[in-house]
C-alpha cells in the first residue's frame, strides 16, 4: 500500500511540477493541457499535491465521498476545505492554491481522477496604492505575462467592511495575452488602514497588492498679496531710493499641515536681489514670511514698454500654488500704466512701496487751461498749489466739469481712463521739474523739492519730452487768468502763460499700494 501510495504521490506531484516547470517556459506547458491523471483510492487513503500555477480538477467515479483539504507545509492540517469540500459520484471540482499542499481523501475505495489545468500567470504595478477620502479614482496596471492565454474576468477582492470604495474592472474582462489593462478603484467616504488585497481571473494566477484610503492630507496656503512692488537700493540714483526689504506673508488655512513649502522665481530675480524665507513646514493656521531684499537692478529694464513681473510659485507637496507678482522699481519703469518718476519707500514693509508714474504717451498736443479764457475766465479756482496736483486736478473739475466737456480743456482730459485707470491727474509743477520761474518753492537742479518728471526721466533720456506742458498750478500772480507750464528740455524751464493758450497735456496718478 504505500509503494501504491508513493507511486501517485509521485505520479500526481511530477506531473503538477512539471506543468509548473513548463509553464515558466511558455507555450509549450499551455499548449500541452495536461489531461486527467486516474488513481483508486481506497478508503481513508491520502494522496497530497502541490498546485503551481494552475487548476486541479478531481472527479470521482463513485457514490463515495471524496474530501479536499489544504494543509500548511508544515503538514498541520487547516479547517479551511478549499473548493468543494466534498465530491460525490461523477461530480467535479475546480481547486486553486499555490501556498499550501492539497490533500484528497475518499471515505472509501474511489476512483479519483485529477487533472492539471493552466492558469495565465499575472503581474501588477504599483503594488501599493493609497487612495484620499473622497478624492478621485486610481489604479493598477495588470499585465497578462502568458504568451497563448487569454486571462478572463480579472478583479479585485476587497476586504469587508469597504462597501464604499467601488471597483471597475471593465478593462479586464478579457485580456489578451501580453496585455495589460487597468484596475480601477474609487474611494468613498471613509478611511481604510492598508489592507493586502487578491487579484485574480477565472483562469489566471492570484497576485495581491496593497491598498489603502486615507484622510485627505491636503491644505490651502494663502498669500498675503498677489502683487507687490519694491524699489531698488540705489540711494546714488536718489536718496528716495533706499531698497527696503518687503515682506511676503504666507497663511496655512486649512487643517492639516503644509509640508516641503519651496518659493521659487521665474524669471530668475536680478542680480544683487536676494529671497529668503522660513516656511519649509507650515503648521496648521500658522504663518511663515518671504522676504525679498532688492538690489540696485530692476526687474525690467527702464522705459521697457512691455515688462513681465518676476512670477513667485510658492506651494508645498501637499498643498495649491501660489504666484504672486514681484516688480522691482526704479526711476523709467514702466509700471501700473505710466513711467515711474517718483517712488516713496516709507510705505509698511508688508506690501508694495507708493510713488508716482506718468502717462506713456500724451493726452493731448495742445488744449487750453480754461476754455473760458481770455474773455470769460473762470475765477476762484483753489488751484494754487505747487506741489500737490491731485488737489488741484480735483479744484479744477469742481468748477469747470459743469460749464464744459471733459475734452475741452486739460485737467479734464486727465479724468478720463488712461491704461486702465481713472485716477489720473494734471500734475503740479514742482512734480514736473525745478527751477520754475514763478515759483522758488520746486528748488534747482541740484536739489528739487519733489522727485519730479524732469529729474528722474527728461535729465537721464529716459523719456525724451521737448515742449511746453501745462501743469495745474495757477500763477500766484495772476490764478485767474494765467497758470503755470514746464518746458522740458535739458535743463528745463518753467514759465507762466494765459489759461486760454493750447499747450501739451501729459497725466500722472500715484501708485496704487
Amino acid at each position: 500500500m504505500r509503494n501504491i501510495f508513493r507511486a501517485f504521490w509521485n505520479t500526481s506531484f511530477l506531473l503538477c511540477a512539471a506543468f509548473a516547470l513548463n509553464l515558466s517556459l511558455g507555450d509549450q506547458a499551455e499548449a500541452a493541457r495536461p489531461g486527467w491523471v486516474a488513481r483508486t483510492l481506497k478508503a481513508n487513503q491520502r494522496v497530497s499535491i502541490y498546485p503551481y500555477r494552475c487548476k486541479l480538477k478531481l472527479h470521482s467515479s463513485s457514490f463515495s465521498e471524496a474530501q479536499v483539504r489544504c494543509s500548511a507545509p508544515s503538514k498541520r492540517f487547516t479547517t479551511l476545505p478549499v473548493g468543494r469540500p466534498y465530491l460525490r459520484a461523477k461530480q467535479s471540482a475546480t481547486i486553486k492554491a499555490k501556498s499550501c499542499l492539497l490533500e484528497v481523501v475518499t471515505s472509501s475505495s474511489a476512483l479519483v481522477r485529477l487533472r492539471c489545468l493552466p492558469l495565465a500567470p499575472l503581474s501588477i504595478t504599483a503594488t501599493s496604492l493609497s487612495l484620499v477620502v473622497n478624492g478621485s479614482a486610481d489604479s493598477y496596471v495588470v499585465t497578462n505575462n502568458s504568451t497563448t492565454m487569454t486571462a478572463t474576468n480579472i478583479q479585485a477582492t476587497l476586504p469587508a467592511g469597504w462597501s464604499d470604495v467601488t471597483q471597475d474592472s471593465s478593462s479586464c474582462t478579457s485580456l489578451p495575452p501580453a496585455a495589460s489593462c487597468l484596475l480601477f478603484f474609487t474611494p468613498g467616504s471613509s478611511t481604510h488602514a492598508a489592507a493586502e488585497i487578491e487579484v485574480k481571473g477565472e483562469n489566471t494566477t492570484t497576485v495581491t497588492a496593497q491598498l489603502s484610503v486615507d484622510s485627505d492630507s491636503s491644505t490651502t496656503i494663502a498669500s498675503s498679496v498677489n502683487n507687490l512692488a519694491v524699489s531698488v537700493n540705489n540711494p546714488g540714483l536718489n536718496s528716495a531710493l533706499t531698497g527696503t526689504p518687503r515682506t511676503i506673508i504666507i497663511t496655512n488655512t486649512g487643517s492639516t499641515a503644509a509640508v516641503a513649502i519651496s518659493i521659487n522665481a521665474s524669471p530668475a530675480l536680478p542680480t544683487g536681489t536676494t529671497l529668503s524665507n522660513n516656511c519649509a513646514n507650515l503648521a496648521a493656521a500658522a504663518t511663515c514670511i518671504v522676504t525679498i531684499t532688492p538690489g540696485n537692478t530692476p526687474s525690467a529694464a527702464p522705459a521697457d514698454t512691455n515688462p513681465s513681473p518676476i512670477v513667485l510659485t510658492i506651494n508645498g507637496s501637499n498643498t495649491n500654488t501660489l504666484t504672486p507678482n514681484l516688480n522691482i522699481l526704479s526711476y523709467g519703469s514702466v509700471y501700473q500704466g505710466g513711467y515711474v518718476f517718483a517712488i516713496d519707500d516709507t510705505t509698511p514693509s508688508t506690501g508694495s512701496i507708493g510713488g508716482k508714474v506718468v502717462a506713456l504717451t500724451d493726452q493731448s498736443s495742445g488744449i487750453v487751461w480754461d476754455p473760458g479764457c481770455p474773455g470769460s475766465c473762470t475765477g476762484s479756482i483753489s488751484a494754487n498749489s505747487s506741489l500737490d496736483g491731485a488737489a488741484n486736478s480735483a479744484a479744477i473739475l469742481t468748477s469747470l466739469s459743469s460749464l464744459y466737456s471733459s475734452t475741452a480743456y486739460a485737467s479734464g482730459l486727465c479724468a478720463q481712463v488712461i491704461a486702465g485707470y481713472s485716477d489720473w491727474y494734471l500734475p503740479a509743477i514742482c512734480e514736473m521739474g525745478y527751477e520754475s520761474s514763478v515759483s522758488a518753492a520746486c528748488g534747482d537742479v541740484s536739489a528739487p523739492t519733489l522727485q519730479n518728471i524732469q529729474s528722474s526721466l527728461v535729465d537721464s533720456s529716459l523719456l525724451p519730452l521737448t515742449t511746453f506742458y501745462w501743469s495745474s498750478t495757477q500763477n500766484s500772480g495772476s490764478p485767474n487768468t494765467f497758470a503755470n507750464m514746464s518746458f522740458f528740455s535739458t535743463p528745463g524751464v518753467q514759465p507762466t502763460d494765459s489759461k486760454d493758450i493750447p499747450y501739451a497735456v501729459r497725466c500722472v496718478r500715484g501708485m496704487t499700494l
